[in-house]
């Protein structure tokens, strides 16, 4: 199939724990020449949602290079996820905080496969966690030549604890510990920080608990790759999740050079007030690092 005159091919992985995942090529004949861009969801989106992954794909394939959308195994709300052992439950409600790099790793595993030289993990929001996080797994193993995040949340537990406005959070939390105190970690729950979702009440502990692994401050030095995190100027100080992030960032880039932050000028998390800035932001970038 095609969109625009771009070859679209489905394509699916199986993770190295045995699930099956999939995802959509663009641009497959120039997996050998060009670059491939591997775009990664946020959390409870998927490979086929229209908006700003979609455009990216679009406009990477249309300048001669392979773009595959991918699913983790924390696509939508709720999912089932096949896998060679039987059925699981997925989605957003259901993923591990684990699981995300692990899934992004198979993917670019697949992709160096089939003859992708240069590699470049692209994530929105979770996705952009979960791309750091397969960019560390795969360090020295894998050609991965970059990792871009588009507003990467900050889960910081300790951040979250403290922040004035996240006594929604604090109050979720002590729910979810309850519940798994009393033997029921898999009682669905409804939170509204650090976004509004249902997921278990160990799930949540798991992915905004002390020990999650998800805190991107802690992340980034383990990467040994160039990163580029943009944050949208208009997210700036309305949530936990990026209130005073472009400080420690900047921060942080003078202990790790090969961090750059860019503050996206009439944005917010969707990205939307220029559809085609995402992809030039980062073709822009790739072409002073390389």
């Amino acid at each position: 199939m095609s969109r625009t005159g771009i070859s679209v091919e489905l394509h699916r992985v199986e993770t190295d724990d045995g699930h099956f995942l999939d995802g959509a090529l663009y641009g497959a004949a120039a997996i050998e020449t060009g670059r491939t861009f591997i775009v990664v969801h946020g959390t409870g989106s998927n490979f086929y949602s229209p908006g700003p992954l979609e455009t990216f794909a679009l406009l990477a394939s249309q300048a001669g290079h392979a773009a595959a959308r991918i699913n983790t195994r924390g696509h939508d709300g709720m999912a089932a996820i096949s896998g060679r052992g039987g059925t699981t439950s997925g989605g957003a409600a259901f993923e591990k905080a684990s699981d995300g790099g692990r899934d992004v790793a198979a993917w670019a595993r697949y992709f160096e496969s089939l003859g992708a030289g240069r590699i470049v993990l692209v994530g929105h929001s979770m996705g952009g966690l979960k791309s750091l996080l397969a960019a560390r797994e795969l360090a020295g193993t894998n050609p991965v030549e970059a990792v871009v995040c588009f507003s990467p949340p900050w889960l910081s537990h300790e951040h979250w604890m403290w922040h004035p406005d996240a006594r929604p959070f604090r109050e979720t939390m002590a729910h979810c510990r309850e519940a798994v105190r009393r033997g029921e970690g898999d009682a669905l729950i409804r939170c509204r920080q650090p976004l509004p979702i249902v997921t278990t009440a160990a799930g949540f502990c798991e992915k905004y608990g002390p020990d999650s692994g998800l805190d991107l401050i802690e992340i980034l030095p383990g990467v040994h790759c160039p990163v580029l995190i943009t944050i949208g100027e208009d997210t700036l100080g309305t949530s936990p999740a990026f209130d005073g992030l472009s400080v420690a960032l900047q921060q942080l880039s003078e202990s790790c050079p090969r961090l750059e932050l860019q503050i996206v000028p009439g944005e917010n998390m969707s990205y939307s007030a220029d559809p085609d800035r995402l992809f030039l932001l980062t073709s822009g970038w790739l072409g002073r690092i390389t």
